[in-house]
């Protein structure tokens, strides 16, 4: 078996500059909100592989509902080749996944306050047919009253101090 390696970030900005810097900005494994879809206008995704062997390498980016049973077809899926020329020059490449629409089976004011709806997605990379990472995206759909994870106050209400 070969030695293959690999990094996967899910973003909301990734590109290249002139001076061959990988710039990865707005990173995030979670998402709520308290509408009754969510439309989310193409992930940005970030990969590297790196492997011992030079060569073409076949490669699937699959986003999957984690719910689901295994025997479910994935949400989205991207395959492409990634030409490795040296085991001391990995493969990056920075992708955008097709948009995509999400919807709650239950209407904001049908929820219960503090009793979320969620989806556990992951977005995994294989290459030559191997799992080599994944990125876990939690999305939520919360009561309309509800305030977002992480976010204690209110909006527009100044935060408390903390003791501590």
């Amino acid at each position: 078996m070969q030695n293959i390696r690999g990094t996967l970030i899910l973003a909301d900005q990734v590109y290249r500059t002139r001076d061959d810097k990988w710039v990865i900005a707005g990173t995030y494994n979670s998402w709520s909100t308290p509408g009754k879809r969510l439309q989310i206008h193409g992930f940005r995704v970030y990969l590297r592989i790196q492997v011992d062997t030079p060569g073409i390498y076949p490669c699937r980016v699959l986003l999957i509902d984690r719910i689901m049973p295994p025997t479910v077809p994935p949400i989205q899926e991207l395959q492409f080749d990634a030409p490795i020329a040296s085991p001391l020059s990995p493969f990056e490449a920075a992708l955008c996944l097709p948009e995509l629409e999400v919807k709650c089976p239950v209407a904001p004011t049908k929820r219960q306050r503090g009793r979320p709806i969620g989806m556990a997605l992951t977005l995994w990379l294989q290459v030559g047919g191997e799992d080599i990472a994944s990125q876990p995206l939690s999305i939520t759909f919360r009561h309309p009253k509800d305030a977002p994870y992480g976010i204690s106050n209110p909006p527009n209400e100044p935060a408390a101090p903390k003791d501590g």
